[in-house]
């Protein structure tokens, strides 16, 4: 091939490298705004729920329903295994992202909370917000025995999200449950097999396990 032909061949091959990068420019800028948008929806999301506030979603989130494995054990006891759910918020974003990004508060690896708080991460195609259980744990006295108690709120949403809804609290259920202890030792309560509480009990005390059912509603 002679030099010239070389010559008008890399310059139409640089043209079309150009005029490509031209055209997906406007896509680019645009997916990136649209991405930096929803992360910040999903930050003021984090933040009406972390505060029980209503928020109108005007965006198309989805539920997620995530599974939990809550168990009590004691040596020389039958292990106590209740199977839990919660629910957390996602939408679909236009960026990927190869490693997990942590825009608000703990990460995905970490299940529960010690406090109210509402994590929000970028976690491959989708940034999700997500109000982990609660974990309290306190000792009261009832009846001249003591009692260890540990209670555990979960995140539930009522009806179907989509936009132009708003999330809102609507109440919060409980389901307790006691075990009484006859002679000393360590009680642990795990999620998912992570320790949550290890208690130091003493015979005739009392452990009370108490579920809360944060729920919200589309209302």
């Amino acid at each position: 091939m002679r030099t010239v032909e070389k010559v008008a061949l890399f310059a139409s091959i640089v043209a079309v490298i150009v005029l490509v990068l031209m055209l997906l420019r406007p896509w680019i800028y645009g997916s990136q705004y649209t991405f930096e948008y929803l992360r910040g929806r999903a930050v003021e999301v984090a933040e009406a729920i972390e505060q029980r506030h209503p928020v109108r979603l005007v965006e198309d989130w989805s539920t997620e329903h995530v599974s939990l494995t809550l168990a009590i054990i004691k040596p020389k006891e039958e292990p106590l295994i209740l199977s839990l759910e919660y629910d957390r918020l996602r939408i679909k974003v236009p960026v990927y992202a190869k490693e997990i990004e942590v825009i608000r508060g703990s990460p995905p690896d970490k299940g529960f909370e010690r406090f109210r708080r509402v994590s929000v991460y970028h976690e491959g195609s989708w940034v999700i917000v997500d109000p982990k259980p609660t974990v309290n744990y306190y000792v009261v006295m009832e009846y001249g025995r003591m009692v260890h108690v540990v209670e555990i709120t979960l995140f539930i949403i009522k009806g179907k999200l989509e936009p132009g809804v708003t999330l809102s609290y609507a109440n919060s259920t409980k389901v307790v449950y006691l075990r009484s202890y006859d002679y000393a030792g360590i009680a642990s309560i795990t999620i998912d097999g992570e320790v949550v509480a290890r208690i130091h009990v003493k015979p005739q005390d009392l452990l009370k396990l108490v579920i809360v059912c944060e729920c919200w509603s589309t209302g």
